[in-house]
């Protein structure tokens, strides 16, 4: 396929290459976005999913497919898995989206080298033939007033239930409930997290 209709007619594949989530593709990543709801009130606290794999707590999280913003693959999420609607989504991202920052790019182990393509619309291109080795990880923080400012609901496919924690306490599930590969780039996400929140 040509690079013409693998990128918008908008950007150029100068301009495409050099864009820091296709440089992790072309080098074997998968690149995904967490997506961490954050609300100050009553404290600081994050809203946890329950993964249908192992019953694991983490923030949910969402593949960024080729032709995807971060703001695209974002609104994906929180339709599928947050299960809000149309409305509350374009309020989220568009007044409540306070950065969007890449966190670390983390090997896989070999069983699962190659199990999926690096982007779910990379099929039909010619980097449908590149093999996922790894993923490389952005966080989107989405910073809202109360809890009760929204009310996800699990699609019971990938999400099982939804919680609010605060960071701290949020920080014990995760090291408890993740293996530790995943739980270490959690902490560093809940890190920046913290910074984001505190305007550091």
């Amino acid at each position: 396929m040509s690079w013409y209709k693998l990128v918008s007619k908008t950007v150029s594949p100068i301009k495409w290459v050099a864009d820091r989530k296709n440089i992790s593709r072309l080098l074997g990543a998968r690149v995904q976005v967490v997506v961490c709801v954050i609300t100050r009130e009553p404290d600081s606290s994050i809203l946890l999913a329950k993964s249908i794999y192992h019953d694991r707590w983490m923030p949910p999280q969402e593949g960024v497919n080729l032709k995807d913003s971060f703001k695209d693959a974002v609104d994906r999420c929180l339709s599928q898995e947050f299960g809000l609607d149309s409305k509350i989504r374009k309020e989220l991202l568009s007044n409540n989206i306070k950065s969007i920052r890449y966190i670390a790019t983390i090997p896989l182990i070999k069983d699962r080298r190659n199990e999926r393509l690096v982007a779910d619309d990379a099929i039909g291109t010619w980097m449908e033939h590149i093999s996922m080795t790894k993923k490389a990880y952005w966080k989107c923080t989405i910073i809202i007033d109360k809890q009760d400012s929204i009310k996800p609901v699990p699609n019971m496919t990938e999400v099982l239930d939804f919680k609010w924690y605060a960071l701290a306490e949020a920080r014990k599930v995760i090291q408890s409930s993740n293996l530790p590969d995943k739980a270490n780039l959690l902490l560093t996400i809940f890190d920046k997290c913290h910074n984001d929140i505190h305007g550091a």
